[in-house]
């Protein structure tokens, strides 16, 4: 009786060790954890200015289906941005930094009393864009301030707002990662030596949107953003990142 309860103690003994071994080799976590450290912010941004500005100019035209044989939306337009570029050559703008769309012409159809395109055509529609990519921001001002010259007649005008970029924001962008992540380090270090630890390695790091923010602009986006509105911008950059700790 002895012997047989000795096995058995025996046998249970082998399968605690085997279930043990497993749990190792398969989900070692679950006996051995790391740490959850300190996990923290880290921030940086910096004011660039705007080295390139765009603007563009849109022309349509269009005509009802019984007058197609005497107006021609595609040469009204053509002709009409040819007056375009000529405004923006005469503002100071070189050959090189202005371009001119393609024409497109498409059909237009009846509406129904939804407001909904049917297939009872109605007319013809042209349409052309011509656009200036520059670093003259003086006189893009000027041509923009001036730009109801360009506008009358039978001709629909659509004028955007010019849009100003940085041309090295990809190169900065690395440079605030660098920096947001020794913030990061700096604040939790500050952290672990208030509460009597030492700071060790990074364990995790994420990388958050770019905000790229009109000057001392509070406005974020989750997905990030990207102001084009004004010359000068905020950069700013955010990393979480999360470090051991030990004593």
């Amino acid at each position: 009786m002895k012997n047989k309860i000795l096995s058995f103690l025996c046998v249970l003994c082998v399968c605690a060790t085997l279930i043990a071994c497993s749990l190792i080799v398969v989900k070692p976590n679950v006996l051995f954890r790391k740490p959850s450290g300190i996990a923290v912010k880290g921030v940086a941004s910096q004011r660039v200015v705007s080295d390139i500005a765009t603007w563009s100019v849109s022309v349509s035209s269009s005509v009802k289906l019984e007058d197609v044989a005497k107006r021609n939306v595609f040469t009204e337009v053509s002709t009409y941005s040819k007056r375009i570029e000529a405004y923006l050559l005469g503002s100071g703008f070189e050959k090189s930094e202005i371009s001119v769309s393609n024409v497109s012409v498409s059909n237009l159809f009846k509406k129904n009393q939804n407001g909904y395109d049917t297939d009872e055509l109605c007319g013809k529609r042209a349409d052309i864009t011509i656009s200036v990519q520059t670093k003259k921001f003086d006189l893009l001002a000027k041509a923009v301030e001036n730009a109801d010259k360009i506008c009358g007649g039978e001709i629909d005008v659509s004028i955007c707002a010019p849009t100003y970029l940085y041309s090295g924001i990809e190169g900065l962008k690395l440079d605030l990662l660098a920096k947001a992540t020794e913030n990061a380090k700096l604040r939790a270090k500050t952290l672990a030596e208030a509460g009597g630890a030492k700071l060790g390695s990074i364990m995790s790091a994420s990388q958050g949107v770019f905000q790229i923010t009109q000057p001392l602009s509070t406005e974020v986006a989750s997905y990030g953003m990207y102001d084009t509105s004004t010359v000068e911008k905020d950069v700013r950059c955010v990393v979480n990142v999360q470090f051991a700790v030990g004593q």
